[in-house]
């Protein structure tokens, strides 16, 4: 118990204006396996699933893109999706409909069909603090993908994951607000700056924002595992603002206006 308290309070504090990371996903992995209880991988191995989920479609739709920080290499992730043995539930669900052409959530692209089976799994875990994150997160996207299918005339249906009865207003509801200003207290001011701001810092805000929930959430947290998830979480989010830089969203921005009439969700560059 000693060596874990230790190993918390000598992690380097990470905020949104570094420009650096102070240790990779893997090193920190890695330091982990010998302070927490084996118990608790579970949620490291499902954060990191997000990139698997992402290297996965990747490889169902013939894109030859990568990312390192899942919990499988490509070759790995090939054989897995095979013969599904070692993915996580969720994962294995999805290709086992879709070996028999079965969808979940025939509605969606591939892409979103999975990204909301993985919000429901991370939900499930018995980790509150992850669970009011994921939750925090699902509603960031989802808001930011709202404002920019009404701007850009897109179907909302396609792009807007239904997790609960709060999503029905970003689907149906037409005013500024989408009827939910006084359900979030971050609402107004994304608006705000949705309105006046380029592509790239709309994306910065919300990394920003990010960062912002989980220092709020955990003000007096500190030694629980939650401190754990807080790093990792603020590892990807601080590695995503140092390679997002102004000419990725400008391509990000070229791809949108060129597929306006596209059903894949075209969103998905901003909702990584």
């Amino acid at each position: 118990m000693k060596q874990y308290y230790y190993f918390v309070t000598s992690l380097p504090k990470i905020t949104f204006f570094d420009t650096k990371l102070p240790i990779s996903p893997d090193e920190f992995t890695l330091d982990l396996l010998d302070v927490i209880d084996p118990k608790d991988m579970v949620c490291l191995t499902a954060l990191r699933s997000h990139f698997d989920n992402i290297n996965l479609i990747n490889r169902l739709e013939n894109r030859d893109e990568f990312f390192p920080f899942g919990n499988f290499t490509k070759d790995e992730l090939i054989e897995e999706i095979k013969d599904p043995q070692n993915l996580l539930p969720y994962i294995q669900n999805f290709l086992e409909k879709k070996s028999f052409n079965e969808r979940s959530y025939p509605y969606y692209s591939l892409e979103n069909e999975l990204t909301l089976l993985y919000y429901n799994y991370l939900l499930s875990l018995p980790y509150p603090f992850l669970r009011k994150f994921i939750q925090f997160d699902y509603d960031l996207k989802n808001f930011a993908t709202a404002l920019s299918t009404r701007k850009y005339k897109v179907d909302r249906s396609k792009n807007i994951l239904n997790l609960h009865s709060l999503s029905e207003n970003l689907l149906h509801n037409n005013s500024p607000d989408f009827g939910l200003g006084y359900n979030y207290t971050w609402l107004y001011a994304y608006v705000e700056m949705f309105e006046k701001s380029n592509l790239h810092e709309r994306e910065l805000k919300l990394i920003e924002m990010r960062f912002k929930f989980i220092d709020e959430e955990l003000t007096y947290d500190y030694f629980s595992f939650n401190q754990i998830i807080a790093f990792y979480l603020k590892l990807f989010l601080l590695q995503r603002k140092v390679t997002f830089d102004e000419i990725k969203g400008r391509d990000i921005f070229e791809k949108i206006t060129n597929e306006l009439s596209n059903e894949q969700n075209i969103f998905k560059d901003l909702n990584n």
